[in-house]
């Protein structure tokens, strides 16, 4: 039995296998096998990538945690645009080497200056610039980060965690961290703080212990390895809660045609990151994944196994629990022949994502909801577009697994073909949002929605799904408007889903709902 002493970060304690975090050892300075140009590409589009996933992180952390916290990551995007840093890697690339060696060499050297700064706040910038450089070389190299920790909980063990690093970790399998560097007042540690698990600092980590069992008590900062029966039967009772999403995965409300009806909240997300926060408040499934962010303010569109990585990592963070993924505009593709660059384009687009959400779904259960579809003729072509990927699949080796295939209905012409639309369908997203601002008079400053027309149409969707087999989930943000909730239910609804920040509102709203005496208590 190994004791150890650390500091402390955070409280709690839980008992389960070491997983020791391995990090892809440092490029070498070998002549690039490609030209400076093609690696110059290469960075900027990395550089590009890292840039929008810095953006998404500010706004993620902005939401859970406010906007001090937030501003963590405004150093590394002022690294991205600072002039100096940036034309150190150009001479390392212009001199031949990769772009990994340029960023290493590049970055080497404003962590060197930082972490010999005797100020403890500007010592910390060197781990910022430490995290850039695992992002950029991370993006470069297409391998995925660690938030897939492992198939069972497990206690994490690093020599250092960047902040980057330690908010994408999957909390539903993090039992503990442990780390060798950092300062309990670290932006590391803070966030560390925010999962809400038991966290220590100042322990000299050995890669040996992997998978071994180990004591983490973050009230006393010791790390037990190896403990002993007796020092694992005292600890037991004293082991930190588990976690139980699925307690308050489902809700029964009063409903007009039965006594109680079960009703799920489902989430929207644009991100891998949403999907843990997700699982973790409770959510029956993600409906949709939008992947427009994924998308957006690249120089060049994400990779197939780019998509790859990040769907599989959103559908391992729900654990089973299924995961639909909106594709890209699918408009006007099953017109004809594809005889336009930009069809043909779009053409490439979809094959990549379909592939992607195929190799993706081996995970878990997935589905891809078709977005744009104007005509059934659209539909027919993006069946023969995921037949076609299966067979490339196959041919390939590579393992893949069959998905659902749905609709979204955005716009008012679709609930008059709907029935057109719904057949061999297995789920139906309604964008909520997108109809109703659909019935607002544009000539008319600060009109309301037309109510009337927008639950007829409502009505033809909803039953026109339940008529061919359908699941009709109701997308948009609700939380403003809990009053909306009865009627959804009232003409068939069968999900609600909601943005991540709205969960945990309307679990609590809807818990009052389902008991009147609590609500009228509360009020009291």
């Amino acid at each position: 039995m190994i004791r150890l002493k650390g500091v402390f970060v955070q409280g709690g304690l839980s008992i389960g296998p070491i997983h020791y975090l391995h990090r892809a050892s440092k490029p070498t300075k070998h002549p690039s096998s490609l030209s400076p140009r093609e690696e110059l590409l290469r960075f900027e589009a990395a550089k590009d990538r890292a840039f929008t996933d810095l953006k998404r992180m500010q706004a993620r952390i902005g939401a859970h945690l406010g906007s001090d916290e937030a501003a963590i990551f405004l150093f590394q995007s002022m690294m991205l645009e600072d002039p100096d840093y940036l034309q150190a890697i150009y001479d390392h690339i212009n001199d031949s080497a990769t772009a990994e060696y340029a960023i290493d060499q590049a970055g080497k050297t404003i962590i060197d200056f930082f972490a010999s700064l005797d100020n403890s706040y500007l010592r910390s910038r060197a781990l910022d610039a430490r995290d850039l450089s695992h992002r950029l070389a991370g993006i470069l190299s297409q391998r995925a980060d660690i938030g897939r920790l492992r198939q069972t909980p497990a206690i994490l063990v690093a020599e250092d965690l960047t902040p980057s690093e330690t908010i994408l970790l999957d909390t539903g399998m993090l039992l503990g961290l442990v780390s060798q560097n950092g300062a309990p007042d670290s932006h590391t540690s803070i966030l560390a703080q925010s999962i809400g698990v038991p966290a220590i600092t100042g322990i000299v980590v050995d890669p040996r212990w992997e998978g071994r069992l180990a004591i983490l008590d973050g009230d006393k900062a010791e790390f037990i390895i190896d403990p002993d029966e007796a020092t694992l039967a005292a600890a037991h009772p004293h082991q930190s809660p588990g976690y139980d999403p699925s307690a308050v995965s489902e809700l029964t409300l009063p409903h007009a045609d039965t006594s109680q009806r079960p009703l799920r909240l489902c989430a929207m997300i644009d991100s891998a990151w949403e999907a843990i926060d997700a699982y973790k408040l409770g959510a029956s499934g993600i409906a949709p994944y939008q992947p427009g962010v994924l998308h957006s303010g690249r120089a060049t569109p994400p990779s197939e196994d780019e998509q790859m990585l990040e769907y599989r990592r959103t559908v391992d963070a729900m654990r089973g629990r299924p995961v639909a993924i909106l594709s890209l505009d699918v408009g006007g593709i099953g017109l004809g022949s594809l005889f336009s660059a930009t069809r043909q384009e779009r053409y490439h687009q979809l094959k990549a994502q379909f592939r992607a959400v195929l190799r993706a779904a081996v995970g878990g259960t997935c589905a891809i909801v078709l977005s744009g579809v104007k005509t059934k003729s659209d539909i027919r072509r993006c069946r023969q577009i995921l037949e076609q990927c299966k067979r490339e699949l196959r041919a390939e080796n590579l393992e893949y697994r069959a998905v659902r295939i749905g609709v979204e209905i955005a716009v008012p012409f679709a609930a008059f073909i709907i029935d057109e639309l719904a057949e061999g369908m297995d789920l139906i997203i309604v964008n909520g949002e997108s109809l109703m601002r659909s019935t607002i008079s544009s000539q008319l400053v600060g009109a309301l929605p037309n109510y009337r027309a927008l639950a007829w149409m409502l009505r033809q969707i909803i039953d026109a799904g339940h008529r061919h087999g359908c699941l009709v989930i109701m997308s948009g943000d609700l939380e403003s408007f809990p009053q909306a909730i009865q009627p959804l239910l009232s003409l068939g609804v069968d999900v609600l889903s909601v943005p991540v920040r709205s969960l945990l509102p309307l679990f609590e709203r809807l818990s009052e709902a389902s008991n009147p005496s609590q609500s009228k208590n509360r009020g009291e």
